[in-house]
């Protein structure tokens, strides 16, 4: 295609319209409530589950899980029983720079999550999520990481979350300055590369709204009765002013569009509170499809008897404030070690089905049995919660979701519960079906996006039933680029103006293969920093 466009796609981890839409009409967020009334706006469907990791694959690469393989932050337990921590080498399909890089397009991707270890690329890479603290391999080329310190001093990979208690005002706030210093220096450096290396295609995910939402989304949402609390009134005054330099950033980057620059803004889910949480291997433990360890048993019994007593509001008003943060540091000590957690406490020969991980909202069984499968699916039916009322929304078997040479490793079954409200987690033997989270300030994610588009290609309004994998034929068909035929995205509806379209017709080019994969291990040490980070925002039970 003749006319080639370049391309900014920005990422807002997270971004929820429940939450910007009324801070926008209060003129918090002006910038965005120009592009949703003068540009094109609306929401875009994650995946399911709606988490980070299948969600921004899909974003990157057009396909479903099923073929680019990600559904965890860690590998499927049909693949690998240890279930490594999943890496950029862990994706099986071709991303957008791999797409632009092959056509001679320059790209630039800043903070997107699974880009660590970084990879060559025409152009410059500074890896996201899943980059373990103190890592200095987090740039590509390598040589970058000590330009951007003598250009813009010492940049931070990631914020600690675990050394935080932010149920501790001072904690609390201190937690959101340390997340303004890192936004504002991702800001600083969207602006660095993008003069440094002029790209095609400039890619960066800013995560301050996804993690300031995981830690204190009661206190920003008013259905919540948190909202009102001593905590809020301090919190969220503060929290408001850092969106507001969110939407500046944003502001700046879409007033200021370089020539014949298309540009878009994506969540890759969005957001709610959790209002209780569903063990479901207690669940299946109570049902004799699986079974602990009897030393674990007693350990964990213990553990999760202590922990929910400290979870208790009369007990938060009689304990002084530094014992409750002492013992919430022995949870995240005790907790420090995911497989610890679950592997190497299952009694592997007398189970038959378990729970993973938050992320998959997935059973898996043992080994394939289609009876014990539409028997559990039957049980998750019939679950009631407290209010009487079912607690499941929908169960898809994994293939029911999922196709592609991957989907053979995904959950037998997935669920929604409650749209994501009543969130499952793996904890063993905690001794309960449900717990309720309604005193804790948590969010998680929740289905529908955001979706913002704008530039001369463009066509201003309404989108409606965008998907996050159609991001990237819409990016590729705007730089003018061929589109691989097979792939499960496509062109957003409504998104391009109709004479763009009619001067120049996507066009469609061979199909796709799926990658090899490369082994890239984690230290243990390198594990830990991600897991410890991965767990302090609720991924991992």
């Amino acid at each position: 295609m003749a006319n080639k466009s370049k391309m900014i796609l920005l990422g807002l981890d997270g971004a929820a319209f429940p939450l910007l839409t009324p801070w926008m009409d209060e003129g918090i967020m002006p910038n965005l409530r120009t592009l949703r009334d003068q540009a094109a706006w609306g929401e875009l469907a994650s995946t399911m589950p709606a988490t980070t990791p299948p969600a921004w694959a899909s974003c990157c690469t057009g396909v479903n899980p099923g073929r680019h393989s990600i559904l965890d932050f860690r590998e499927s337990p049909k693949r690998d029983r240890n279930r490594p921590l999943i890496s950029s080498r862990s994706v099986r399909w071709p991303r957008l720079w791999h797409l632009l890089n092959r056509n001679g397009r320059n790209t630039v991707m800043l903070n997107v999550p699974l880009t660590y270890p970084p990879e060559p690329v025409d152009g410059a890479m500074i890896s996201g999520l899943m980059t373990p603290d103190g890592d200095e391999n987090y740039t590509y080329p390598r040589e970058l990481a000590d330009e951007m310190k003598t250009e813009l001093g010492n940049y931070i990979v990631n914020v600690d979350i675990p050394r935080y208690d932010t149920e501790l005002p001072g904690d609390a706030m201190a937690f959101l300055d340390d997340v303004e210093q890192a936004f504002k220096y991702r800001v600083k450096a969207f602006h660095y590369l993008h003069k440094r290396y002029q790209p095609d295609f400039h890619m960066a995910v800013f995560i301050l709204t996804d993690r300031i939402q995981h830690l204190f989304w009661k206190y920003l949402d008013p259905s919540f009765d948190l909202y009102n609390s001593e905590m809020a009134a301090l919190i969220r005054p503060r929290v408001k002013e850092l969106y507001k330099q969110m939407d500046d950033a944003v502001g700046e980057i879409a007033g200021n569009l370089p020539p014949n620059t298309n540009l878009i803004i994506v969540s890759d889910h969005g957001f709610g509170g959790t209002e209780a949480y569903f063990n479901v291997n207690q669940w299946l433990q109570d049902n004799g499809w699986l079974k602990v360890k009897p030393a674990e048993a007693i350990k964990k019994r213990i553990f999760f008897t202590a922990m929910k007593l400290n979870d208790q509001a009369w007990v938060k008003h009689i304990i002084p404030n530094g014992l409750q943060s002492w013992f919430r540091g022995k949870v995240r000590g005790t907790r420090s070690s995911f497989k610890s957690d679950l592997e190497a406490s299952i009694d592997w020969d007398h189970t038959r089905a378990y729970f993973p991980s938050i992320p998959s909202q997935g059973i898996f069984l043992t080994k394939p049995d289609d009876a014990l499968t539409e028997e559990i699916k039957a049980g998750l039916k019939e679950l009631k919660y407290t209010d009487g009322k079912p607690v499941i929304d929908h169960i898809w078997h994994g293939t029911e979701l999922y196709h592609g040479a991957q989907a053979e490793y995904a959950p037998d079954l997935v669920f929604l519960a409650r749209d994501y409200g009543i969130l499952g987690r793996p904890l063993l033997n905690i001794g309960e079906w449900f717990s309720p989270s309604l005193n804790t300030p948590l969010g998680f994610h929740r289905t529908q996006g955001i979706l913002f588009g704008h530039g001369p290609d463009i066509q201003p309004g309404h989108i409606e039933g965008a998907k996050i994998e159609d991001t990237t034929p819409t990016v590729l068909y705007l730089m003018r680029e061929t589109i691989p035929k097979d792939l499960d995205g496509q062109i957003i509806p409504g998104m391009i103006r109709p004479e763009v379209l009619e001067s120049t017709p996507p066009q469609y080019g061979d199909a796709e293969r799926e990658l090899s994969p490369e082994s890239r291990e984690y230290s243990p040490e390198e594990e830990k920093s991600v897991e410890d980070r991965l767990r302090a925002l609720g991924y991992l039970g």
